[in-house]
């Protein structure tokens, strides 16, 4: 994106075209780089529309995997290491280091607490602003208060993260805290339509197979139905995230057993659209959440969301008005609401109309990255 502008001329001299402006340079720093979750897929939409914005983004990976084989589609990709093993956390922040200078870029964004571990120390190092894009909450608060303050800014995912985040840390964190809600591509999921008011109920989760995803609590409440699940169906498609391999066994487990409902699993998909387009719902039983990318793809293809009361939740979703909400681990509120689901087909296709009127504009791609291009060219414009 180039532009000449014309100075007025001068006594003496010719007028001569000033530089063209430089596009503003956004490094993301990603170190879970074996699985393609919210924040791998944020990535991607960042690498496709940064430019949009006037903004050039490199995402950054410490070694190869599957998210830099898939971020490659959309934009430029640097690989620290040709090495698959994690190197010791010395070699990362210095390798970092290193790209950063290479790379000049007037701000670096880490998405969770593992990739700014690394990225604030090589930022530092490089004298470059970091931003913090707070999703979730995380489980310590002295970590809270440490890397909050360490940033130079805090981007919070939700008026719930955000309120809850400026408690803990007081008065300093808040200055550097921003709610900036995520964006999401959602073409290719208004246009779905919605699903028909048949019998039954086809539920679909679509989550990683994480313990906090809380994946049992969905089979426990089956379970606990007896013959009363007759009707329902439930697919699971999520990949297994690295080093819970057993828990995914048992996982399986558990859904091959199941008696009255039907289990499927079927691991990691792209085919986001598809999988919803056959779906009559989706349920998101996590014990942790920020804003669900995939509850609000959903909203957006007007299917009714069952979800839990954590996080940015309780802001996403009016309960009984654009969704349905449970506490944490409630095994007989999750099977009384899918059981609600199954038996009333019209009321569950009015929550998914009203659920997309309401998430279309609240979480629209092109507005999120032109805000985070503003905080970025704040950032810049102080070193």
């Amino acid at each position: 994106m180039t532009s000449i502008v014309d100075t007025a001329p001068t006594a003496g001299r010719h007028a001569r075209p000033t530089d063209p402006p430089r596009a503003l340079r956004l490094l993301v720093y990603e170190e879970n780089t074996d699985s393609i979750g919210g924040n791998q897929r944020y990535i991607c939409l960042l690498l496709q529309y940064g430019a949009k914005a006037g903004m050039d983004v490199v995402l950054v990976t410490p070694r190869e995997g599957v998210l830099a084989d898939t971020a490659r589609r959309y934009g430029a990709v640097s690989v620290l290491s040709r090495r698959q093993a994690r190197e010791p956390y010395a070699v990362r922040c210095a390798r970092l280091r290193a790209r950063i200078r290479t790379v000049k870029p007037d701000a670096i964004l880490c998405n969770n607490t593992k990739s700014l571990g690394t990225g604030l120390v090589a930022a530092r190092l490089a004298r470059t602003p970091v931003l913090w894009y707070v999703k979730t909450e995380t489980r310590s608060r002295l970590r809270n208060l440490a890397f909050g303050l360490a940033a130079d800014r805090v981007l919070a995912i939700s008026p719930s993260v955000f309120e809850d985040g400026r408690g803990r840390v007081g008065a300093a964190l808040v200055r550097r805290s921003v709610h900036l809600p995520i964006g999401i591509e959602l073409d290719r999921f208004v246009t779905i339509p919605p699903a028909p008011a048949t019998p039954g109920l086809h539920a679909l989760v679509l989550a990683r197979i994480h313990p906090d995803k809380r994946l049992d609590v969905v089979l426990d409440a089956l379970d606990a139905l007896g013959p009363e699940a007759s009707g329902i169906r439930v697919v699971i498609a999520g990949g297994v995230a690295p080093g819970l391999e057993a828990y995914a066994r048992h996982v399986a487990t558990r859904a091959a057993a199941a008696r009255h409902a039907t289990v499927e699993l079927r691991g990691w998909s792209d085919d986001v659209p598809g999988l919803l387009t056959d779906a009559d719902a989706v349920v998101l039983a996590s014990r942790t959440e920020g804003v669900s990318r995939s509850l609000v793809e959903a909203m957006a293809a007007s299917r009714p969301v069952l979800a839990t009361r954590v996080g940015g939740l309780g802001d996403l979703i009016a309960h009984g008005e654009t969704g349905l909400l449970v506490n944490v681990d409630d095994r007989e509120a999750i099977a009384r609401m899918l059981v609600w689901l199954r038996d009333h087909p019209d009321e569950r296709r009015q929550l998914g109309a009203r659920a997309r009127q309401d998430v279309v504009p609240r979480f629209d791609i092109g507005g999120h990255v032109r805000a985070l291009a503003r905080e970025v060219e704040t950032l810049g414009s102080r070193t």
